[in-house]
């Protein structure tokens, strides 16, 4: 039986605990530096638009940072849940 790379990917594999607390802070760490990266890109972005450039090119690539960010912040999920499950009651 032949399983999919994409039907495997939704099923994370069980990871040492170690490991996954170090996927974790590496995902944090992205996280912090996608954000502020992005930050200073709308900031920068504002500061030419009134200066009345043209930054018609910018919203696609700031686009595609954003669709980056949120892989990083489904991935720090992905491992909050694995290293501690909630039984659903809450």
């Amino acid at each position: 039986m032949s399983v999919s790379c994409s039907a495997r990917s939704r099923q994370p594999l069980p990871l040492n605990r170690a490991i996954a607390q170090a996927r974790l802070a590496t995902v944090e760490n992205h996280l912090a530096a996608s954000e502020l990266r992005i930050t200073r890109i709308w900031h920068w972005l504002a500061r030419q638009q009134a200066t009345g450039r043209d930054t018609h090119g910018s919203g696609a690539i700031l686009a595609t940072m954003e669709q980056v960010l949120a892989q990083w912040r489904r991935q720090r999920q992905a491992l909050l849940d694995q290293l501690w499950p909630t039984d659903g009651a809450g």
